[in-house]
């Protein structure tokens, strides 16, 4: 993808149709998942993440009574509780299923990162600069502790996003948009990703709408830039910015493992966003909008031949069921 033709006439941008690329790596693997299956499947996997979170903390408090357990072990250990069974689903499946190396890695290229990373830092800032403007943001009573908590704090997050997406947008949305057409592939994905939070957290109706769009936005960024590498970006530079720089989460508060700044969101829950912070706020739904409209605006490559050199190496094997 060349960065400088993004909204010009014959950009790189994959069009949504089934000449995408994700798509055409499904229907051309080895193997193919029926929607039953995968559904079946993506379920197994995140009921699987969801039990090991209370599990690990009964766990970690019975090696450490009558002591709490060192914080950034103990925050370790959960993240990777959590999300190795989305990793080992993903990768698992993908190998499975026989699709390429680099759709299973998602960094085909490299040039996503860039503009997911760009995406994310837009699109976070314009936010939290919408929220001050607004009158909500306002300095918090938290310590802010800049040393290897903040800096695996961070790690964590590029680790729980890249988990997320290489599950999410990686393995399961490919799956079903070719399963069930590419549009509401997207869409039952984002919806799945939202279900997700939802049944982790309890989160306002704001705040689902606004994750649903968020999954919708890297979903777009995924097929639009045949990789992980854009969703990625833009997923974790949100959340480290709003996390690890800003401390506007949790609100009120700050993330324990440190953070550069120390602020809170106070006032009317549907700017300020209330217990969910910039999740749940009207202001992050307005922000979403205009990125989601902005990335599948932009004018795909005429010819979509793109799609069918990236099939090439699937063609030596025929798919079996």
């Amino acid at each position: 993808m060349h960065i400088g033709s993004l909204g010009q006439s014959g950009s790189d941008m994959e069009p949504l149709t089934f000449r995408n690329p994700w798509i055409v790596s499904v229907t051309c693997a080895r193997r193919r998942v029926p929607l039953w299956a995968v559904l079946a499947i993506a379920g197994a996997a995140l009921i699987c993440g969801l039990i090991a979170t209370p599990a690990l903390h009964r766990l970690w408090a019975t090696l450490y009574l009558p002591a709490a357990p060192p914080l950034a072990l103990s925050r370790t250990l959960l993240e990777a509780g959590v999300f190795f069974p989305l990793y080992a689903c993903a990768l698992g499946m993908q190998f499975w299923e026989g699709r390429a190396a680099r759709r299973t890695t998602g960094f085909a290229r490299w040039e996503g990162l860039v503009i997911g990373v760009g995406i994310g830092a837009s699109a976070s800032l314009a936010a939290i600069l919408a929220a001050s403007a607004s009158g909500v943001v306002h300095p918090g009573a938290g310590a802010q502790a800049i040393g290897f908590g903040l800096l695996l704090a961070s790690l964590l997050t590029a680790f729980q996003a890249f988990g997320e997406e290489i599950f999410f947008r990686g393995w399961l949305q490919p799956l079903l948009g070719a399963n069930i057409g590419l549009k509401a592939g997207l869409v039952l994905t984002a919806g799945v990703f939202a279900g997700a939070h939802l049944i982790t957290q309890s989160l306002s109706v704001v705040a689902i709408v606004n994750i649903f769009a968020a999954g919708l936005l890297f979903g777009l960024l995924a097929l639009r830039t045949g990789g992980l590498a854009a969703p990625f970006g833009t997923h974790a530079v949100w959340n480290w910015l709003e996390q690890s720089v800003m401390g506007l989460k949790p609100n009120p508060g700050s993330d324990p493992l440190g953070s550069f700044f120390d602020f809170d969101l106070v006032g009317p829950p549907l700017l300020s966003g209330g217990e969910d912070g910039l999740d749940g706020s009207l202001l992050v739904t307005l922000v979403l909008a205009v990125a989601i409209a902005g990335v599948a605006l932009i004018k795909p490559a005429e010819a979509g031949g793109e799609a069918m050199a990236q099939a090439a190496p699937f063609r030596g094997h025929p798919r079996r069921k």
